[in-house]
């Protein structure tokens, strides 16, 4: 008797109609299946394909996977160590979804691997190379990607365009913040000048930014870098944005190593300032969210930022 497979219920297909969906709309065939992420218009599940273990990404949002796969292969040409795009369907007609499927990276994430700070130290530097091949890349336009013509480029004309765009989302973080007294009002003073500042800057061609290269996205095998994952959120923009995102939670040893392995740029006064406007953005979202350990470590994130700023 065939399974019945049923279409467009992401959320409660059992197993074993998942496996068969896969098999019906890819012909691979997959076993051990594992939801690992669940949500309205995103889902992954962990599996296992011929010995090897695979994650099948599920999204409702058509235009994604396209701009991700760009995003691997571009990654794969500056020689940066990245996941397999195994196959991608933008509409398998048992899935019902655009569904993509990869490899798992290779190695361990750094935070579960034992590393000694000398290896460890040696990682960041490896991965501060490898930001900088990233940002090497240039785009045209600013601001979240969008595919034109097979390429990847910015939905902004300029960066002040793109950053500004959020300016409502800044005030929404502000009242936050001022509400449940996490900065003083100088110091909220300063964020919005800093922020205003960074949407007035002028540097030309915008970079690709990858926006979330921490420690869960980074693999290692000793103290080799063996995949950068999560693509889902790249950008064009300013390269020292994404150093700042890269730093403004890494310790103080980790973001020394990064900084020698990115280079000069990462030592330019204004990644400095941008770790604040990161750090602001934080502090609201984990107060929000009553992550009460994780905005006091924003706030401290911040402060440090500030005095960096106000020593300079």
């Amino acid at each position: 008797m065939k399974l019945e497979i049923p279409t467009h219920n992401l959320i409660t297909m059992e197993s074993a109609a998942f496996i068969e969906a896969v098999k019906s709309d890819f012909g691979l065939p997959i076993t051990e299946v594992e939801k690992v992420t669940s949500g309205w218009a995103n889902q992954v599940h962990k599996a296992n394909l011929n010995g090897k273990v695979v994650f099948i990404r599920i999204n409702k949002n058509s235009e994604n996977f396209p701009l991700e796969i760009l995003g691997y292969e571009i990654f794969k040409k500056q020689g940066i160590p990245v996941p397999e795009v195994i196959a991608y369907q933008e509409k398998p007609s048992h899935l019902g979804y655009p569904t993509m499927i990869l490899s798992a990276a290779s190695g361990i994430e750094i935070t579960k691997a034992n590393l000694s700070l000398e290896q460890k130290n040696s990682v960041y530097e490896k991965v501060g190379t490898l930001v900088r091949k990233i940002n090497e890349v240039t785009l045209d336009g600013f601001g979240s990607l969008k595919v034109v013509e097979g390429k990847l480029r910015g939905k902004f004309q300029s960066w002040k365009e793109s950053w500004m765009s959020s300016e409502k989302h800044f005030y929404v973080d502000a009242e936050i913040i001022r509400n449940n007294k996490l900065l003083t009002d100088t110091e909220l003073q300063k964020l919005e000048e800093v922020y205003r500042e960074i949407g007035s800057l002028d540097f030309g061609r915008a970079s690709l930014l990858h926006r979330d290269v921490h420690s869960t996205h980074i693999f290692v095998t000793g103290d080799s870098v063996t995949g950068i994952i999560d693509l889902g959120r790249l950008e064009a923009g300013d390269p020292r944005y994404d150093i700042a995102m890269s730093l403004v939670f890494q310790k103080p040893e980790e973001q020394e190593a990064f900084r020698k392995g990115y280079g000069a740029l990462s030592d330019d006064p204004m990644v400095n300032k941008y770790i604040l406007a990161i750090a602001g953005t934080k502090i609201a979202f984990r107060s929000k969210n009553g992550l009460k350990e994780g905005a006091e470590e924003a706030v401290r994130v911040f402060r440090e930022a500030l005095a960096l700023l106000v020593k300079k």
